[in-house]
């Protein structure tokens, strides 16, 4: 019976030296794999931020192009002499009119801003600006329409409609958003969506690779206490027998 606990004894010492050394070597394949892993996640930080760097270079490089042109076109206008500006006027919103669909709306306001051209130099001035146009004329009535018919329904207790809001707006009240909308040099319609730099975020994050390997460490932990276990068992009772 001696002998056979010191056979198990020698076993077990001889189990416990193995599971170090794989413990050894499993931490030590865990920690390499997790440098690889920071390694890899800082390269592709790295790349990440190079590449946006240039994409905010070649956007600066776009914008300063852009407002060249804009300050080129500015000067030209600028330069001008009134009757020039009024004929240049009336044929550029008669060209930007032809891209618009509704057309009774839109000639009797492209009219009403072609008349005001001829009567008034500075006006006829500001719709040859470069970042005005009929188009955007008609999406700032439209909005303001909105506005104007949702207030309506309010006051008149009026539910809206799944089309929206729904009414008549008084064709002076339509001209007169025509003149605001020349007459603001900031209208949000006119707003690139290129003339803001937007960062792109970098979804960096730690690789799956360490976690797996621990689970791994894990399962093979258990199986060696399981296999362990399994031959006390099996060398008692052969002792038992014996």
């Amino acid at each position: 019976m001696n002998e056979l606990n010191n056979m198990n004894t020698e076993i077990n010492e001889g189990s416990e030296t193995t599971m170090l050394d794989d413990e050894g070597t499993d931490e030590t394949e865990i920690k390499k794999e997790s440098e690889k892993a920071d390694e890899s996640a800082d390269k592709k930080k790295a790349e990440h931020e190079a590449a946006e760097a240039k994409r905010k270079a070649e956007w600066d490089e776009k914008q300063a192009k852009k407002k060249a042109e804009s300050d080129k076109k500015f000067a030209e206008i600028t330069a001008m002499s009134d009757d020039a500006i009024m004929n240049a006027s009336v044929q550029k919103t008669g060209a930007e009119l032809e891209r618009v669909t509704r057309r009774n709306m839109k000639m009797c306001t492209a009219e009403h801003i072609q008349t005001l051209c001829l009567d008034d130099s500075e006006f006829a001035r500001k719709t040859m600006y470069p970042n005005k146009t009929m188009i955007n004329c008609f999406k700032y009535i439209n909005q303001k329409a909105q506005e104007y018919l949702k207030e309506e329904m309010e006051m008149n207790d009026e539910k809206t409609t799944g089309n929206g809001y729904g009414g008549d707006v008084p064709d002076d009240l339509c001209y007169k958003w025509a003149e605001d909308y020349y007459n603001d040099q900031n209208a949000e319609v006119d707003k690139d969506k290129d003339d803001k730099f937007v960062a792109k975020p970098y979804y960096g994050g730690g690789s799956s690779k360490s976690k797996k390997k621990e689970d791994a460490k894990s399962t093979k932990k258990s199986a060696s206490a399981k296999s362990e276990n399994d031959d006390q068992v099996q060398l008692f009772g052969d002792g038992e027998g014996a």
